[in-house]
């Protein structure tokens, strides 16, 4: 099935866009940079909580084929304010089922950041 046919839209520039979201989430001032802008206290805490998880998956499907990940994903996006500005978080199951749809994205965002690190 076609991106436009399951309601996708190309994303222009798609690679290097996948290649700046791994450089970002990667990197390694990224904890400092997260404590300055968001703050310490529980938001820190269950960002950290959220890496340690990820950091144990055996890969991202690992990752979010456990249900408590999702949770944790989603407890930190509301920590971080994507529910209370323009942006709105969807219900929790809904939510999981965006990430479902983004399987194939995740699975290549993964790709490409195993490519950028050997």
């Amino acid at each position: 099935m076609k991106q436009r046919e399951r309601g996708l839209m190309p994303i222009v520039q798609r690679e290097k866009k996948v290649e700046k979201i791994a450089e970002v989430i990667s990197d390694g001032k990224t904890a400092k940079g997260f404590t300055d802008k968001f703050g310490g206290g529980p938001t820190l805490y269950f960002y950290r909580k959220l890496l340690h998880a990820r950091h144990h998956a055996r890969d991202v499907m690992d990752f979010v084929n456990d249900r408590r990940n999702l949770e944790l994903c989603y407890c930190v996006l509301g920590l971080w304010g994507m529910n209370t500005r323009g942006a709105r978080l969807k219900e929790f199951d809904n939510f999981c089922d965006a990430v479902e749809r983004a399987r194939s994205c995740l699975i290549e965002t993964e790709s490409v950041e195993k490519r950028r690190i050997h």
